[in-house]
């Protein structure tokens, strides 16, 4: 499984998840972590450019097909959405040390939070 933590200072979890272009990923084998790097995406694959500017359908490839699970500190009810079409999971929460939101989402803990209106 992979798991992209919105950070755009790739120490921290960050919000905005529809504006966010680094990522730390995480891949985790069981319940273990196995592997943990940065990721910058292009500017044309944010996914609030992606979705609007692209009118990118679930099937349009995006550099993060890869990716199970999306935990950021913010997102609106559209991202959530596209990404569920996306079979793609969204969790929102208050936590901001990316390792420790992995670790407490591996053992059901992640305290999660709903998405805004924009």
């Amino acid at each position: 499984m992979k798991i992209a933590i919105t950070s755009q200072n790739f120490q921290t979890i960050t919000g905005h998840a529809g504006k966010t272009f680094r990522f730390l990923i995480f891949e985790v084998e069981g319940n273990q972590i196995t592997d943990q790097y940065p990721q910058e995406i292009p500017k044309e694959y944010v996914f609030h450019n992606f979705f609007h500017n692209i009118n990118a359908t679930p099937e349009t490839p995006h550099p993060l097909d890869d990716v199970d699970v999306f935990i950021t500190g913010s997102a609106g009810h559209g991202f959530v959405h596209r990404m569920g079409q996306r079979g793609k999971k969204v969790i929102i929460t208050s936590e901001t040390d990316p390792k420790l939101a992995v670790e407490k989402f591996l053992r059901n803990e992640l305290e999660e939070l709903e998405s805004h209106h924009h």
